[in-house]
């Protein structure tokens, strides 16, 4: 119950936080899982304080431990964890639960420290992925696992998503000069979401299809995120201008043909947006799951429901393959998709 949730604080500093965080596990671990190797940024400084703050949180943990406990570890930037707390706690059950995706083992080949952790899981009593893609390829790369690998797909509260989204469906004021037909991305600023290759697509649509020409806009949301990295800040600027190129292109003093939204919204906001969408566009290049997707399904009126435009690169179109699924980093296909 939520009355007995209690936080333990691991007080960390500045230069290792930063080493640890935007160091190891957003530079190294973040890129190479999703199939980017070059993007990764490495050094051995970055990686001693990956396993150094893992081991703090060990120390935090053991004094807390009672013989009854359960320990439950996610995702990547404590991926280590569980080897250092069987240190203190031999026999205790521990769970690991990656929500990003399971790389392939020949991606994994330039980053021995990788391979090392992946090793590490052999801590864990038991190891939740996303998607049975992800199980194949850890069981590639650690044939020898003892831990029990399960399938366990995050999701969604339907139910609660979908009353959100009646409740909040004029909450965001739009412009007056968007199109008659909503298409809706929603992303958090990152490389792997696929943004600047949609932006290709809105426009490869506009060039094909005359007929969308001052009917359709597109309403791309991209929250910041980690911009203390030099390679988020990059591709922030360049979303700008290829949205100022494309409007500059098709635009009129009527119709604007792709609305940027830099500021995060509100989880009402969002599934109001959502709802109102005619088309959802979900078009990572690498995703461990993407609950977006789940969220627009839920969110749509069922007499008259959106379509969802999918990347067969997330993890959710292991379970939503109603959707229109597209290659994401294919301008065309994203453009046929629409």
């Amino acid at each position: 119950a939520p009355g007995n949730l209690s936080l333990q604080p691991v007080q960390i500093d500045a230069d290792l936080y930063d080493r640890y965080y935007h160091g190891f596990s957003n530079s190294v671990l973040w890129p190479a899982f999703h199939g980017m190797p070059e993007r990764v940024r490495r050094t051995a400084e970055d990686y001693e304080a990956y396993l150094a703050v893992n081991r703090r949180f060990a120390v935090a943990i053991q004094k807390q431990l009672t013989t009854a406990d359960r320990i439950w570890i996610h995702d990547y930037q404590l991926l280590p964890l569980g080897h250092y707390l069987r240190q203190y706690a031999e026999n205790a059950r521990i769970g690991f639960f990656l929500h990003i995706p399971v790389p392939r083992a020949g991606d994994l080949l330039q980053e021995p420290a990788c391979l090392e952790l992946f090793r590490m899981l052999d801590a864990y009593d038991i190891v939740g992925v996303q998607t049975a893609g992800d199980a194949a390829r850890l069981r590639s790369i650690q044939p020898s696992l003892s831990s029990r690998i399960v399938v366990a797909p995050v999701g969604i509260d339907s139910e609660k998503f979908q009353a959100a989204a009646v409740a909040n469906l004029l909450k965001r004021p739009l412009p007056e000069t968007v199109g008659e037909r909503l298409i809706v991305g929603v992303d958090r600023l990152d490389y792997t979401k696929g943004v600047h290759e949609r932006l290709d697509g809105f426009n490869r649509l506009l060039d094909d299809h005359q007929r969308h020409r001052g009917v359709v806009t597109l309403v791309q949301v991209v929250a910041p995120s980690r911009l203390g990295i030099t390679d988020y800040g990059e591709l922030l600027h360049g979303i700008r201008t290829r949205t100022r190129s494309i409007n500059r292109r098709w635009g009129t003093a009527a119709w604007t043909p792709i609305v940027l939204v830099e500021e995060p919204l509100t989880r009402g906001e969002v599934a109001g947006l959502l709802r109102r969408a005619d088309v959802g566009l979900v078009t990572p290049l690498c995703d461990g799951m993407n609950l977006l997707a789940k969220e627009f399904v839920a969110a749509q009126n069922e007499d008259s429901p959106g379509s969802l435009v999918l990347s067969r690169q997330a993890g959710a179109a292991e379970t939503l393959g109603a959707a229109q699924l597209v290659d994401a980093r294919s301008a065309s296909d994203i453009a046929q998709g629409m």
